[in-house]
């Protein structure tokens, strides 16, 4: 199977492997406790490389560093130059993040402009509010022919088995869980 994995999946993972990436995942999702979340990511991200093909997109360098950022920034506030501090705070999930991907083989897929298009001009994704971030993932998973998106966004999670990938084949869009018994 092809699984891809939107950015909150690498959050789940990294949320239990550092100081800096564990403010991301606060609280528990779906009645799973952020260490159960990163649990099943790490088994997730195992099981893809063992048996099946997963992808990400670029787009997941920067939402995992962003976040860590953002996280950070609310700490800093009245700092001199606390934005020059945290950038390589911040930089440091990026690079982890990377190495997550070399770890479990995890293709890291180019952000295109016929991905972005897609993500513009698909009707259900802009019938369900799909913002832009989100809907480039899709796009993303769509073209690498994705049978499985794994996602903890209940708004994108409610388009399971309503976007096809390019080979005109339903993706299940669910919650590490769930494609755990679908893997």
């Amino acid at each position: 199977m092809r699984v891809y994995c939107d950015t909150g999946i690498f959050v789940d993972y990294l949320s239990a492997r550092g100081p800096v990436s564990a403010s991301l995942r606060t609280l528990a999702r779906r009645g799973r406790s952020p260490a159960n979340l990163a649990r099943d990511a790490e088994k997730l991200l195992q099981t893809c490389l063992a048996k099946h093909v997963a992808g990400t997109s670029t787009l997941t360098f920067y939402e995992v560093e962003e976040s860590v950022f953002k996280v950070l920034s609310r700490t800093m506030t009245g700092v001199t130059l606390a934005h020059s501090l945290l950038i390589p705070v911040a930089r440091s999930a990026a690079l982890q993040f990377d190495m997550a991907t070399r770890l479990f083989g995890v293709q890291v897929l180019d952000l295109t402009q016929p991905r972005a298009q897609y993500a513009l001009s698909n009707h259900a994704l802009n019938m369900h509010a799909i913002r832009a971030a989100d809907a480039l993932h899709i796009s993303t998973a769509v073209e690498f022919e994705a049978d499985i998106l794994v996602t903890g966004d209940a708004q994108v999670i409610a388009l399971d088995r309503l976007i096809p990938n390019r080979l005109g084949l339903p993706m299940r869009v669910c919650d590490t869980d769930l494609a755990l018994t679908l893997l």
